[in-house]
């Protein structure tokens, strides 16, 4: 049994026990508007080393999860999977296996139809191969671009990659009747075909010679013909990862793509990214969205334009969003903003969407926040009658008005959030109450990003490098909005708190515990960067008694954030656990160990002042780094 999976029993354990509300939500309009909402098992392996989740034997979607999923009205989870490691070809028998693997699939599909729910399968097909792979020894001729020394495409234009779609597709469907669709990401992310970029498609003579939106539209059919050849009538779901997010010219110059549109097959069912391309202004900065965010609304330029233009080809257009939680803060099973998931789902609905895909890897727990999404995609009323409505359904008439008003303040804080990737990629916003707070600088930096493990599972240090967190804003910008973010969730938390004196239970003891976890994130993160930057400024300095006691306040307030977040997490067990690593960013004993290294701090700094000067004096400068490649590996997905 693998480590991660022992990790992930806890989380287990509390999707079988949780409950939500069995009143189904309104039924949803059968002829347009939203028809499917997808999300995914929050402990199902898929990166970070934890396997394919169909090739192993742990169950990832208990039945009393996938019963919580219908009663929050989702009707639909994804599951990742390759087609060479599932699915046996008799076209290229060398990319794959001698028989198909999908006896685990077949049993999910079967189980989550007991519950009205659809399992979608996501792929993306077909992956380039090292230069050895059999296949390129046995069919010299489809070689495409070159990736890189030893990587080649496999290039979809060739008659004998085509077909390979086609018939794989075609088994799936066949073997697999009942699946719901397939959602594939048909260029970007990973490289699947020689037209991802003008450089890797002037290495293939073919794909350099034709246009690259012909390419792709060929490439897209032929997953159509594969479901029409086993006589299914599943979705096909093209997942525009294209643009590319990091590239604010490419992310607005959607004209490739609405060609596209206009040139591929009108069954297709668009699916593009709700948030990527967005701007929100942030202490008077205008910055750009280019992640997953329930920080900013939506929708971003971009997939208006797409929308638009699906509608009128008469194809159909769904969202990706991000609604239990984002990278934003990935350490709590999920957020509670239903408010925005109202307004996002009310504008995807305006757009003509038909549906959406609600999480990538965090975010699927059962949950307010999907309960929200359910009951918003058939909800015809006000926002204010929609939360008051959510908030009798789920937690009673009796402490609605209070419901009520904290979600509108902690949606007021979550709109605050200085949203830059590099803030909840490298920052300690994710790790931000287990941060120890110590006089000796850091001077590792947590790679590729600082969440407490790496690619390999190992642990990472706690570093303190600022200077790449918090671009573009300053670090007084930051403090501020964390400050900001504070006050309004605390604002939210004394109207949980009022709610629960009122009607006392587990649910509401668990919302709260959930609501308090989060507000500790943006107050220990502020913490660790006030502690840095006051610490680091005295480096070469006498230390001044008024800089002495700063910094045991900061520290005083940090063990005390530890300390709740222990009371926290026992309420609530699923706090700290990130699905993205299929691990526990923080737990109890993380916890206690921080508050010890933290206390060791406050007595240093109680102490003498030579002896004080003497810790300070080991404050080294950062070293100065290469910029940062943001997630280039391909990690096993």
């Amino acid at each position: 049994m693998h480590d991660f999976w022992t990790h992930a029993q806890p989380i287990r354990k509390c999707l079988i026990e949780q409950r939500v509300p069995t009143r189904p939500p309104t039924a949803k309009p059968q002829n347009g508007g939203i028809i499917d909402l997808i999300t995914r098992s929050p402990i199902a392996a898929y990166r970070f080393k934890t396997g394919w989740e169909l090739l192993d034997e742990h169950d990832y979607c208990p039945d009393e999860y996938l019963a919580n999923l219908a009663n929050c009205g989702i009707n639909g989870i994804w599951v990742a999977g390759l087609f060479r490691t599932l699915i046996a070809s008799t076209i290229l028998p060398e990319l794959g296996p001698a028989q198909h693997r999908l006896e685990k699939l077949i049993a999910l599909v079967h189980k989550a139809g007991r519950h009205g729910v659809k399992v979608w399968l996501f792929c993306m097909e077909p992956r380039s191969v090292r230069s050895n792979h059999p296949i390129l020894a046995a069919h010299p001729e489809i070689r495409g671009a070159k990736v890189d020394e030893g990587e080649y495409c496999l290039c979809t234009s060739t008659p004998l990659v085509q077909e390979y779609i086609r018939q794989a597709t075609c088994e799936l469907f066949k073997s697999v009747p009942q699946l719901g669709g397939l959602i594939s990401i048909f260029n970007g992310e990973r490289i699947t075909n020689c037209w991802l970029s003008d450089e890797y498609a002037r290495t293939c003579p073919r794909c350099s010679q034709r246009p690259q939106v012909d390419v792709l539209a060929e490439d897209i059919g032929c997953y159509l013909e594969g479901i029409e050849r086993a006589g299914s009538y599943a979705k096909f779901l093209a997942w525009n990862y294209w643009m590319d997010p990091s590239d604010e010219l490419k992310t607005q110059n959607v004209a490739p793509m609405l060609e596209l549109i206009q040139k591929t097959r009108r069954d297709v069912v668009w699916l593009g990214n709700f948030e990527h391309g967005g701007h929100k202004t942030i202490a008077g900065k205008s910055v750009p969205i280019d992640e997953y965010s329930l920080s900013f609304v939506g929708p971003c330029e971009p997939f208006e334009r797409i929308a638009k233009q699906a509608t009128q080809v008469s194809s159909t257009v769904y969202a990706k969003l991000q609604i239990g939680t984002t990278f934003e803060l990935s350490t709590v099973p999920y957020l509670p903003v239903p408010g925005i998931v109202f307004d996002k789902i009310q504008r995807l609905k305006k757009l003509g969407g038909g549906g959406a895909m609600l999480s990538w890897i965090p975010g699927g727990f059962p949950s307010i926040m999907l309960k929200a999404a359910g009951e918003a995609a058939s909800w015809q009323g006000s926002k204010e009658a929609f939360l008051e409505h959510l908030a009798k359904l789920y937690f009673g008439s009796s402490v609605a008005v209070n419901m009520v008003r904290a979600w509108n303040a902690f949606e007021r804080g979550l709109l605050e959030y200085p949203f830059t990737n590099r803030l909840f990629y490298f920052g300690p916003i994710t790790r931000g109450p287990v941060y120890p707070l110590r006089l000796e600088a850091e001077p590792n930096r947590a790679e590729p990003y600082n969440w407490g493990i790496d690619r390999n599972r190992n642990p990472q240090p706690f570093e303190e490098e600022i200077e790449r967190w918090i671009a573009p804003f300053t670090v007084d910008e930051v403090i501020h909005q964390l400050a900001r973010m504070t006050a309004f969730w605390d604002e939210g938390l004394q109207q949980l708190k009022m709610a629960l004196k009122t009607s006392p239970g587990d649910e509401l003891a668990r919302a709260l515990a959930v609501a308090a976890a989060a507000g500790e994130h943006w107050r220990c993160a502020s913490h660790v960067l006030q502690f840095i930057t006051k610490r680091n400024a005295i480096r070469d300095l006498p230390p001044q008694p008024q800089a002495i006691t700063e910094l045991k306040q900061l520290v005083e307030a940090q063990i005390a954030a530890a300390k709740r977040m222990i009371d926290h997490i026992t309420t609530e067990p699923t706090i700290g656990f990130q699905s993205e690593l299929l691990a526990f960013v923080y737990d109890r004993l993380t916890l206690q160990d921080s508050i010890k290294i933290n206390q060791q701090t406050l007595q240093t700094l109680n102490g003498p002042m030579d002896q004080i000067e003497a810790e300070i004096r080991k404050i080294r400068p950062m070293i100065p780094r290469t910029p940062d490649v943001f997630d280039v590996d391909n990690n096993g997905d």
